[in-house]
């Protein structure tokens, strides 16, 4: 594909949930190279947004706000949302924490100062505010991070937004037809009005699949779908019941509370 005639393709995520893909699946797509990472805390996403070119593509975990959505509109950006398990996701967001080559800002905090992996985990589920005594021991002025449903709420609008195409984060790594047929979607989505015909489209479903495939986790292992499941004891399941039941309803991951 010519850049000029290529869309320009925004992708979007929760933390965790599996933007790690968004490269290999958009270079796939596309064809156009390394995407370039937002953060929306520090960039100016007016500016970023109004400066994209055809072929360009960005990701990044940016909540939904109105206004951005109507600058994608106007400027015709595409853009895919990946959302994963909820379950999962607070469990990956625990060991990326923890993992000392990522130097998360509560990593050492959770290191030294709550060394069990069950309570990280709850606190990560419920939310915690420490005292300012502790936070500062650990080089903050305050210190503390909301609960899962908090980390959730601000981008599920993008999952409503017409312009939005949504990806399920397991149907993508799956390897299975459902696989193909997720990222069959996402090409048609993504190249919608272009004039690439039925064969290309599949030559680049055949490149994204590729991609992929070396990403690509078994079930309950390291970053794979089904992960909280080597994890949650009774009481996490309880509180995230509790907490976030109805949106693991809301999402398609249950169909009750009853798991």
């Amino acid at each position: 594909m010519e850049r000029q005639q290529a869309p320009k393709l925004f992708v979007n995520g929760t933390a965790q949930s599996g933007l790690h893909l968004a490269g290999p699946l958009a270079a796939g797509l596309l064809r156009m190279g390394t995407p370039r990472w937002l953060d929306p805390w520090q960039d100016d996403l007016h500016a970023v947004f109004g400066q994209m070119s055809p072929g360009d593509i960005c990701c990044g975990h940016v909540p939904y706000r109105p206004e951005l959505k109507r600058q994608l509109d106007e400027r015709r950006i595409r853009r895919l949302f990946i959302f994963r398990d909820p379950r999962d996701m607070i469990v990956s967001i625990a060991q990326y924490m923890t993992d000392p080559h990522n130097a998360h800002p509560h990593g050492r905090y959770f290191a030294e100062h709550v060394k069990d992996d069950g309570k990280r985990l709850m606190m990560l589920i419920a939310g915690f505010y420490e005292t300012r005594e502790i936070a500062e021991r650990y080089g903050h002025a305050s210190l503390g991070y909301g609960d899962i449903v908090s980390h959730y709420m601000p981008y599920l609008k993008w999952m409503e937004d017409d312009g939005t195409h949504a990806v399920r984060y397991e149907e993508l790594v799956c390897g299975t037809a459902r696989s193909r047929e997720c990222i069959a979607k996402a090409i048609e989505y993504v190249l919608e009005g272009t004039a690439l015909s039925k064969h290309a489209m599949e030559q680049l479903a055949e490149s994204a699949m590729s991609s992929i495939a070396p990403l690509r986790l078994p079930d309950g292992t390291a970053d794979g779908p089904g992960l909280w499941k080597r994890h949650f004891g009774e009481a996490h399941k309880l509180a995230f019941k509790e907490l976030a039941g109805d949106l693991l309803i809301y999402l398609g991951y249950e169909k009750d509370l009853h798991w």
